[in-house]
């Protein structure tokens, strides 16, 4: 029997078995993987066993159980990467967040700048022209978010990685920086004007079109 037990997730979410079975997959080289098991249930596991001189056996296996609505990892060795649950599955949504967050940033900063050295500077902060070119931006993220859908689709749902193109949090925390400034003192077009400055507006519409509309027909 199994001395260790790790419950990875409250739900039989393929999603997560599969990223057990991936992880354990690199890390379990020197162990005997078996071939998967599937219940009259749903229910689906897989082995990892490896077998010593002496005749004993270590143990580790992962089970999405349909029955009792979630996935297991039993081992007879301790897994320390599983001892927040499936938390530590997360980790590996970091590296996107931070790359797409610099590309919006970095990239509408350099949108502005060329914009302004084109039309100047007395024309390019004008309500209109600064509208124009959150749409043109919005445009650059539903193709960025089509060519990120590619790249992050493995063993992610799509509300995962909707938050991962939607910068969260680093957007959400933006969005409420100046939420609270309409109770620091400063009016609404003052906020509507510096949410201009930013590429809150392009990545809001961008990633809402692309939800919408776009996501329809590459997901298929």
């Amino acid at each position: 029997m199994a001395v260790y037990g790790y419950k990875i997730c409250g739900f039989a979410r393929t999603e997560r078995y599969n990223e057990a079975v991936k992880y354990l997959d690199k890390r379990l080289k020197d162990y005997e993987k078996q071939g998967e098991q599937f219940e009259e249930d749903g229910s689906v596991s897989v082995k990892y066993i490896k077998t010593h001189e002496d005749g004993s056996a270590f143990e580790v296996s992962v089970k999405k159980d349909v029955t009792e609505s979630s996935v297991m990892v039993f081992s007879d060795v301790p897994i320390k990467a599983f001892k927040k649950g499936g938390l530590f599955f997360y980790l590996r949504d970091i590296l996107p967040v931070i790359l797409i967050n610099a590309v919006y940033y970095v990239g509408f900063e350099l949108f502005l700048s060329y914009s302004a050295s084109v039309l100047g500077n007395a024309n390019i902060y004008s309500y209109s022209s600064l509208l124009t070119l959150a749409a043109f931006f919005g445009l650059f993220c539903i193709i960025f978010n089509c060519v990120t859908y590619v790249m992050l689709k493995e063993n992610r749902t799509m509300f995962r990685i909707s938050l991962i193109q939607f910068g969260a949090p680093v957007t959400a925390l933006h969005l409420m920086y100046f939420f609270t400034r309409l109770f620091a003192g400063w009016g609404i077009l003052t906020v509507f004007s510096k949410i201009l400055l930013t590429p809150l507006p392009a990545i809001c519409f961008g990633t809402m079109l692309y939800g919408l509309c776009v996501r329809r027909f590459i997901t298929k």
